[in-house]
């Protein structure tokens, strides 16, 4: 198993890193985002990149951008990439050097991958998806529109129930 999953910080906020990290991507011949989640609560958000080879063969990236719950002004990040295709040689080195130069960009040292993902940030960052999932949950009433300001069982308006 390669070493394929890394984790660090920037101390910059998740929009200031957001947009280094789109127009950084953006310039990269080769490199297409393939899909992009918004940041609309300011606290998440995620990337995927590819870049297609000869034939079947094709770099996945995925990126994870959290802020930390403690200083809005920190951005803790998760990468981690898989090689699609017959022949792996070469393919894992090539994949760490073009994200640590992604890293290198934000003007980062370097970081060293590990060949599973650790224990410790994935809790860390799957509690904060969880607590973004909570906000997001419901905003309005589906049946009559009400502003919700806490996510409940009913609507204290007409009553509906809601999911």
């Amino acid at each position: 198993m390669n070493f394929r999953y890394g984790y660090f910080y920037i101390n910059e906020s998740l929009s200031e890193v957001w947009n280094q990290s789109r127009s950084y991507w953006s310039s990269q011949k080769k490199i297409r985002i393939i899909s992009k989640s918004s940041f609309s609560t300011k606290t998440f958000a995620k990337m995927h990149l590819s870049k297609k080879g000869t034939f079947t063969q094709s770099e996945e990236y995925y990126l994870r951008f959290v802020t930390d719950s403690h200083n809005p002004n920190i951005t803790h990040v998760r990468v981690s990439f898989e090689f699609l295709g017959d022949s792996l040689t070469g393919a894992t080195g090539r994949m760490k050097r073009r994200i640590n130069n992604w890293i290198n960009a934000l003007n980062l040292p370097s970081i060293k991958f590990t060949r599973k993902p650790l224990k410790e940030y994935e809790v860390f960052f799957s509690k904060l998806v969880e607590e973004e999932k909570k906000e997001k949950k419901i905003q309005f009433c589906p049946h009559c529109g009400q502003k919700l300001e806490e996510p409940k069982k009913f609507c204290h308006m007409c009553g509906s129930e809601l999911i």
